[in-house]
């Protein structure tokens, strides 16, 4: 948890950095083009900066295209009604409309800094639309840059996933011992919780690296996680099952100790081949044994039936998962 939290205060740290760095280049850049209002290319940098890669050109595609109206409707507005409050109000009121329609709600702050220039200048000639598009140039373009060093956290992600599969792993074993035994004490499913969490994360963690990257994406980090959850619920189904179980059947042992095998197994890297392959014996085992003559007995034997089908879904995702990207 220490360490998380280290994690995450480092990264607040480095995005402060960045921000204050962005928005002073910006400001000394247009200063030494002689622009007007030069402060206001350091603000357009604050607000261009965003969490991704992906997210941080979008939004300042999107501004870029919400400027070039805001231009038009200023240079409509202040003609007709000339460069007073009431004309910026009339602007204010159009171009907030278009952006909200367009969804464009990032850009209205922003870019009507920039048209209340015109408004203080009292003019909207070439040098001052010119001025204005450098300030928006000199912003946004200054803070896509400094995004486009945000690397993928895969080390993040990798140290999340390992977390979250050696949860899976201790589930796994102490279904095994709960199989050997009808003692529920202590036994609530509350682990459950933490998995959901640590994928939860793991996940979010996966689709920033995906936005932090250019081109097409891999897709391997969620589908891992994706697999992982899927898991995470027939893992539930089989701990509902193991409630239900009343009597100590001769297969429990058997099956705790397959359950025990999956759990020091239990690795990315597993194909699963073999486990399958003892499974599906397990299985055929069951089948082929006599009918128990004790009601208890029968009742636990298909229950402990049911969980060794309950477990053949649990691998075959683990399988297919592997099929797809190995």
């Amino acid at each position: 948890m220490k360490q998380i939290l280290k994690q995450d205060y480092n990264a607040l740290i480095l995005k402060s950095v960045k921000i204050t760095a962005g928005a002073i280049l910006a400001i000394l850049f247009a200063s030494c083009l002689n622009l007007k209002y030069s402060a206001t290319a350091g603000i357009i940098t604050i607000l261009s900066i965003q969490n991704t890669k992906k997210e941080t050109i979008q939004t300042a595609l999107a501004r870029g295209e919400a400027f070039c109206c805001a231009l038009l409707v200023s240079f409509l507005c202040y003609n007709f009604f000339g460069y007073t409050t009431a004309a910026f109000g009339i602007y204010l009121l159009i171009f907030t409309t278009l952006c909200l329609t367009m969804k464009w709600s990032s850009a209205i702050a922003m870019d009507s800094v920039l048209i209340t220039h015109f408004l203080a200048e009292k003019t909207m000639n070439i040098p001052m639309i010119t001025n204005e598009i450098s300030l928006f140039v000199i912003g946004a373009g200054i803070g896509v840059l400094l995004n486009l060093s945000l690397r993928p956290k895969e080390n993040a992600w990798k140290d999340k996933m390992a977390e979250a599969d050696e949860s899976i792993r201790a589930i796994i074993q102490r279904m095994a011992e709960r199989i050997r035994t009808l003692d529920r004490t202590n036994y609530d499913g509350s682990c459950f919780l933490l998995l959901d969490k640590q994928l939860s994360t793991a996940k979010n963690l996966a689709l920033t690296n995906m936005d932090n990257t250019l081109g097409t994406p891999s897709c391997a980090e969620l589908d891992y996680v994706q697999m992982r959850e899927f898991q995470s619920q027939v893992l539930r189904q089989i701990y509902n099952s193991i409630q239900m179980i009343a009597y100590l059947p001769d297969q429990a042992p058997i099956i705790a100790d397959f359950f025990e095998r999956i759990s020091k197994e239990y690795a990315k890297t597993n194909d699963v081949k073999s486990l399958l392959d003892t499974l599906h014996e397990l299985i055929l085992s069951m089948k082929n044994e006599k009918l128990p003559t004790k009601r208890e007995e029968f009742e636990s034997r298909a229950v402990l039936f049911y969980i060794l089908k309950q477990l053949e879904e649990f691998l075959i995702l683990k399988r297919n998962y592997v099929e797809r990207w190995h």
